[in-house]
């Protein structure tokens, strides 16, 4: 059997909790508004209290890009209309409560708590499907998600669909601006697709932009 065809035949329940396990490292993507200060996190103290639990706890990130009725290209990239609206309902059951990267550092920073049981669920690209899919079906549980753009790649969605995200509570963080793997750029180029980016972002939507989400090395996308 094709290994990607085993992979995708396992248990929803079971990959979502293997997402949840890994997607901690993930934080490491994003970036406060300083571009380079770094969120600590710690084990929480036995019978802690629930402030306490989510001041020390890591906050995962569910890494998502095509969200759709077929699956197409790299398996990775993709998960089904159905079996999305599944893990929102396994985790709305399991008491967990979506954040934004924003609820989150200003929670590392002492200025705000968090729920109990805190996920971001990140979208990256910008693909008509997490309009469409995602983000209307996130309204039905009145949840933020985090939506982060690539400048100068046009993956089809529109600005006046990213504007109605926005209203729907969406964070939107840069993805740089062409999607360049960073630790392959040079100092002046990096700059560029740090700040440029998020300047951009921040005129075209009238929204804070504070947070980035870098490629991943070596990713056929990211």
């Amino acid at each position: 059997m094709d290994p990607c065809a085993r992979k995708r035949r396992r248990p929803r329940s079971v990959a979502l909790w293997l997402a949840l396990l890994c997607a901690a490292a993930a934080a490491a993507l994003f970036a406060p508004a300083a571009w380079g200060a770094v969120g600590a996190s710690a084990t929480p103290k036995s019978g802690a209290s629930a402030h306490g639990w989510a001041r020390h706890t890591p906050v995962p990130i569910l890494v998502y890009h095509h969200v759709q009725g077929y699956l197409a290209g790299y398996y990775l990239l993709y998960v089904g209309t159905s079996q999305f609206a599944s893990q929102l309902w396994y985790l709305r059951h399991h008491g967990y409560h979506p954040v934004t990267m924003q609820q989150v550092w200003d929670n590392w920073t002492g200025k705000a708590d968090l729920p109990r049981r805190p996920v971001v669920l990140s979208f990256d690209d910008g693909y008509p499907d997490q309009y469409f899919n995602a983000a209307r079906q996130l309204r039905r549980y009145h949840w933020p998600a985090v939506l982060n753009l690539v400048v100068h790649r046009g993956t089809g969605l529109s600005d006046a669909q990213v504007r109605r995200m926005v209203k729907w509570d969406w964070e939107i963080g840069s993805h740089t601006l062409h999607h360049l793997i960073l630790t392959h750029c040079t100092s002046a180029k990096l700059r560029r697709e740090l700040v440029l980016s998020r300047r951009i972002l921040h005129r075209k939507f009238d929204v804070q932009v504070d947070f980035l989400c870098s490629r991943a090395g070596g990713s056929t996308d990211g």
